[in-house]
């Protein structure tokens, strides 16, 4: 027999054990009641009955169990008493709360079951509205990290079209744009192929490597948007030679979210006042980033929520930029955080640990 076909039998396997224990039992509480006259102390433990057969078997059956379990106490009085009518003397009593202990087990049984029902059905209608959920924030997940590289090769092709327009073609900007389209372009195709790898289960694929090459390098990547956002960018490394354990197309994803950002949020301010700061540094056995504009801020209220999904403060965000962050440097085993600066702006920093070291407390 296929595993499959086994699968589908032990149901009923399970409940047909747990219907010949409930008969077996019943039989057991019969003989017992009829050799015995302690009437209603022996009769009141068809309850058991009652409670095996509703945990394994459906509401006709508890039904049936119940008219069994109800006609051996009836016959069981009988055969122990030796006539069907007589004086209603205790003994009748006895047995009429007996066939009272059954009726009231089996009610509570069958409104035990139908919660059990509607527990499973809620259960089920939660399950496919948790999937449906997931579904939709994968969906918006890999939108939001394919529509970055894709926006930049817009901007680069529109800018290598302008280059070449001009009445003396300047070949070499035009050249630089064509550069810059193909690194999105295999930015693209990096962050592709990391979601199949996530889909397909794959293992992360991490590299020890130094953090402020991978910061100059992300930095180069983003000119075209500091460009367009007349942005000027303070950057200090310090980090040096320190090593961390990462999955460099994911910590360059969270770098380029949190740039953007930052660049957006300076977006109403004058552009002589637009200044990003970005540092690294080495604290213990921790690596630190942090990037820091000079816009308004971030609300108080809207800080507890700034990193939970499909939370935005701007019309057009989708609010998945920092959900996605926070999930992939969590998962390199650091952590994120935002705060306000003193003097006006916001910092999002985050910490990854050095190669071979713990998380941060």
């Amino acid at each position: 027999m296929s595993s499959l076909s086994a699968t589908r039998l032990n149901p009923l396997g399970r409940h047909s054990l747990w219907g010949f224990h409930a008969l077996l039992v019943a039989c057991c509480i019969f003989v017992v009641d009829t050799v015995t006259h302690l009437d209603a102390a022996i009769a009141v433990l068809y309850v058991a009955v009652l409670l095996m057969v509703a945990k394994g078997s459906s509401t006709k059956a508890l039904l049936w169990a119940a008219a069994l379990c109800a006609g051996l106490t009836l016959a069981a009085f009988l055969i122990g008493h030796g006539h069907f009518a007589g004086n209603f003397d205790g003994r009748w009593a006895r047995c009429l709360i007996s066939l009272a202990a059954i009726a009231i087990a089996t009610l509570l049984a069958l409104r035990g079951k139908r919660a059990t029902e509607a527990l499973l059905g809620a259960q089920a209608q939660l399950a496919h509205a948790t999937r449906v959920t997931t579904l939709g924030e994968l969906a918006a997940s890999i939108a939001h990290e394919v529509n970055q590289p894709l926006a930049a090769i817009a901007n680069n092709s529109s800018a290598g079209l302008r280059w070449l327009d001009r009445p003396e073609p300047e070949l070499d900007e035009a050249r630089e744009s064509l550069q810059r389209i193909a690194q999105d372009a295999h930015r693209a195709s990096e962050v592709v192929a990391r979601i199949r790898a996530m889909a397909r289960k794959g293992a992360p694929a991490r590299q020890r490597l130094c953090l402020d090459p991978l910061i100059n390098e992300t930095l180069a990547l983003i000119a075209g948007e500091l460009t367009r956002y007349r942005v000027r960018a303070c950057v200090q490394l310090q980090a040096n030679e320190a090593r961390v354990e990462i999955d460099p197309v994911q910590v360059r994803q969270v770098l380029i979210n949190l740039l953007i950002n930052a660049c957006q949020a300076m977006a109403e301010i004058a552009p002589r006042e637009r200044e990003l700061c970005l540092n690294s540094s080495v604290l213990g056995q921790w690596v630190c980033v942090t990037v820091c504009d000079c816009g308004s801020g971030i609300a108080p209220a809207a800080l507890p929520l700034l990193f939970t999904p499909f939370f935005t403060t701007r019309e057009d965000g989708m609010g998945m930029g920092l959900s996605i962050c926070r999930s992939i440097i969590e998962a390199q085993g650091g952590r994120i955080w935002a705060s306000n600066r003193p003097e006006g702006g916001a910092c999002l920093t985050f910490w990854l640990p050095l190669a071979n070291a713990g998380s941060p407390a």
